[in-house]
């Protein structure tokens, strides 16, 4: 079941979280990705006791970067040292900031906060929460994928210069919102099993960039629709034929969806129509089938020293378990029964 809030923030509790005691040292990590230009505790007359007290995790992840804090309310004023776009995703009480002369309330579970890449105040009853970063242009570029011809750079560009909030109760926002805490909750646990290196074939920054642009703009499934004409038909059907080429040709590195309608240069909907016609499936379950069938031509091979395990990574999986039995659901036969079957053609070939 997908969370419906961010019931904590993400990778505190791992090798990546650190304890900071007092706003020198918060401001000493912060300064990393911030200048800082105002750092205390929210109410200091209650703080005189001791330091601002925080628990802080961040790690980058491709083209996305993450933030999470949690413990004493805090003021902050803060310029970024590079253009990057912050999504602030609360995880318990409410936050308010100020840029640009507008002021956001940010409430955990009713809306999170979208910041363009400038300066920016921060008001806060408790740090308690996550901030996702990223450059606009690679937002940008997925809202495009998504949408095929929709809304041009330019104007995604006015859109994205401005600071809204995104009301999470609203269905359809709620809806994406949940699927971005799912993906985030996948980023996580992928972090720990990992030992904070996230298996690449995952495209983890990628999947979480998808769910930022549906949260971001939920119109874009109005403007993802299949262009009308038999004529245009019949170029989505030879579109696809490429796209299958292209795939076969880099089964071999991670291909994200994003990916694939960037060089398909149609939207998802069109896409997964296109394949659905050609093939019975969508894209990504038809790039699944093309390396498990690559998987099976390693295992028969023969080829000394290799193992079942060696495969299932190269095809993207991290749980044995979960090739094992797609592998058996394909060709009805375990992985193993292939390997030894291929072994078995090595000696007597």
């Amino acid at each position: 079941m997908l969370p419906s809030v961010l019931e904590r923030p993400l990778l505190l509790g791992t090798s990546w979280a650190a304890t900071v005691d007092g706003s020198e040292s918060l401001a000493a990590l912060l300064g990393q990705t911030y200048e800082i230009l105002d750092l205390e505790p929210f109410a200091p007359r209650l703080h005189r006791l001791r330091p601002t007290q925080l628990q802080v995790a961040s790690a980058a992840l491709g083209e996305v970067s993450l933030t999470s804090v949690l413990g004493d309310p805090i003021t902050l004023e803060v310029d970024p040292l590079q253009p990057l776009c912050l999504l602030a995703l609360p995880s318990a009480g409410w936050g308010q900031y100020r840029i640009d002369g507008d002021q956001l309330d940010n409430s955990v579970g009713q809306t999170v906060a979208f910041l363009p890449p400038r300066g920016w105040r921060l008001v806060n009853d408790v740090s308690a929460g996550t901030a996702l970063q990223f450059r606009q242009a690679a937002l940008i570029s997925r809202i495009v994928a998504i949408t095929g011809d929709g809304l041009g750079v330019a104007a995604l560009g006015s859109l994205l210069s401005i600071p809204f909030t995104v009301n999470t109760g609203e269905p359809r926002n709620h809806y994406n919102y949940r699927h971005l805490l799912g993906a985030l909750t996948l980023v996580d646990g992928s972090f720990r099993l990992g030992h904070g290196h996230p298996d690449p074939m995952l495209c983890l920054d990628d999947l979480i960039l998808r769910c930022i642009a549906l949260l971001l703009h939920p119109t874009l499934a109005e403007l993802d629709a299949l262009r009308e004409g038999s004529g245009e038909e019949l170029k989505l059907r030879r579109r696809v034929h490429e796209l299958m080429d292209w795939m076969r040709c880099h089964l071999h590195r991670p291909i994200s969806l994003s990916e694939i309608e960037r060089q398909g240069q149609y939207g998802r909907r069109a896409i997964q129509k296109g394949f659905k016609a050609e093939v019975g499936c969508g894209p990504m379950q038809w790039l699944r089938r093309q390396r498990l069938d690559l998987a099976r031509q390693r295992l028969l091979s023969g080829e000394p020293g290799l193992t079942v395990t060696q495969v299932a990574q190269a095809c993207g999986y991290i749980n044995l378990a979960s090739f094992s039995r797609d592998f058996r659901e394909r060709f009805g036969v375990g992985a193993r029964e292939a390997l030894v079957e291929g072994r078995s053609r090595h000696v007597n070939g």
